[in-house]
């Protein structure tokens, strides 16, 4: 059985109240609830949160809060993994063979053709303990990448590669901070969700992650863009 758990504490620093934004009429993580309980994908969408207003929204759409989130997982040093391990721990009902899907509150683009991409594609990685994690290649090499000294000097990161074509430049990717996904035994037993993954790439034009406020307009923009329908 597929389970899906979403971690949306209450307490963003960057953008206040992040999960609780209005994208499209609704707040934010109220838009990722209503697009993964739609899917059809998951027995049961669970939301782990410190914050009681998150929670009653969460419920309102649909996902179940079967407890609330203990302060001391829900401050900026917590670990995504811990707040999984906290939760499933506590759920008797998943089994250690069941996969689990941690989707992060404000990825408002994981659809049902992603997730049955990777029911379909990915169900050998997850049966040998892989993760599958979403991530999104660099726009452009971090080999010319360059620092600034303290006297405004600049400095090539990689001198090596400072005069190659990027076309001739190996393709690097980075977490894209949408989902992970393992089966229950290997959340439990990970010490790292990045020791043993696997990737599935993520197309830049359903794909934003939000660390700004600048980055929540643009979300606004693209979400208009795409679901025209429900900004009329």
């Amino acid at each position: 059985m597929w389970f899906c758990v979403v971690p949306a504490r209450g307490g963003s620093k960057r953008i206040p109240r992040k999960n609780l934004l209005e994208l499209g009429g609704l707040p934010l993580i109220a838009v990722t609830l209503k697009n993964l309980i739609s899917s059809g994908a998951f027995s049961k969408v669970y939301v782990s949160t410190e914050d009681y207003e998150i929670a009653e929204v969460a419920s309102h759409y649909g996902a179940l809060v079967p407890f609330m989130r203990s302060n001391q997982l829900a401050d900026d040093y917590t670990s995504t993994l811990n707040v999984l391990k906290d939760m499933l721990s506590k759920l008797e009902n998943i089994g250690n063979d069941d996969y689990v899907v941690c989707v992060y509150p404000a990825s408002v683009f994981i659809d049902e053709e992603i997730l049955e991409t990777i029911r379909n594609g990915y169900k050998t990685y997850l049966d040998n303990g892989d993760f599958v994690i979403s991530v999104k290649k660099f726009t452009h090499p971090i080999e010319r990448a360059l620092s600034i000294s303290d006297d405004c000097r600049v400095i090539s990161f990689n001198p090596e590669a400072a005069l190659s074509r990027t076309q001739d430049l190996k393709s690097l990717y980075h977490d894209a901070g949408q989902f992970y996904i393992a089966k229950k035994k290997t959340w439990l037993n990970a010490t790292s969700i990045f020791e043993k993954s696997v990737a599935y790439c993520l197309s830049d034009f359903k794909f934003l992650d939000i660390d700004s406020p600048l980055d929540f307009e643009n979300l606004k923009i693209l979400y208009a863009f795409y679901y025209p329908e429900l900004h009329k």
